[in-house]
Parts: structure tokens; sequence; C-alpha cells
């Protein structure tokens, strides 16, 4: 998804999905807006170890992820997101197979502000911040 759009995914479900580079479910850049709430990201794999299940750069409106689920990461870091606002509330990540460079369940260069609220991570791996790493260019 490149350009200015804006993505409501809401009550899905993205399974078995492979990128060879980036955003194993969803790859987004310079969009307006991402928002995905109540959705189920199954068994999704990106070729390079960043974004297995979503892979955001440039959200001018920001990041929104809801109510959502995880599960069976195949390659390192479920959410990498790029010089975006993130907002992630109740979501639930685990079941993670490989060893992160950095932050296995959410890498986030850039991001701000930032609000992560009631997240469930569970067996989150990586070199550096096993479940979150952020870094600030």
């Amino acid at each position: 998804m490149l350009g200015y759009s804006m993505l409501n995914l809401t009550d899905s479900t993205i399974s078995d999905c492979y990128a060879s580079i980036y955003g194993g479910a969803i790859y987004s850049s310079s969009i307006e807006k991402l928002s995905i709430d109540s959705a189920k990201l199954l068994r999704n794999k990106a070729g390079e170890q960043y974004g297995a299940e979503v892979y955001v750069n440039d959200a001018h409106k920001g990041t929104i992820i809801a109510n959502s689920v995880t599960e069976d990461v195949e390659t390192a870091t479920a959410f990498y997101v790029l010089s975006s606002s993130i907002e992630m509330d109740n979501v639930k990540m685990s079941g993670f197979a490989g060893m992160a460079s950095r932050g296995a369940g959410l890498w986030c260069i850039d991001c701000h502000p930032m609000k992560l609220n009631a997240l469930n991570v569970k067996g989150g791996m990586a070199s550096i911040g096993g479940c979150i790493y952020l870094e600030q260019t």
C-alpha cells in the first residue's frame, strides 16, 4: 500500500502469507493512516527480519492496532514501524519461532507519540529488547 491512502482492517484474518523482503501480511509506505481492529494475523512471515505481520513506513496520521492477535510469527519482529505514531491497545502476540535482532513484538524507529496499552506478549526473543525495541534517530 503506497501513497496517500488509508487502510481500515476490521474483523479480519490474514494467515500463511509471505513477503520475500518486508511486511508478511501488510506493507505500507507514505500513507495517511493504518488502522487494524479485531484482526487475527497468523503464521505470516517476511524474508528479512522486519515486519513479519506488518511493516509501516511513514504513516502521516499514525498507526493504530487494537483488539488483535498475532500468533506463530515465523520470522522475527512481528510489527515494524518507522516514522509514524503508534497506538497499540489490547494486542496479544505469541508463538515466536526465531530470534529477532531487535524487538520480537515491536521494532519502532522514530515513533512519536507512542501509546501501548494492555499488551500481552509471550515468548518474544531478540538480541536487543526481547519484546519491544525503541530507537530515535
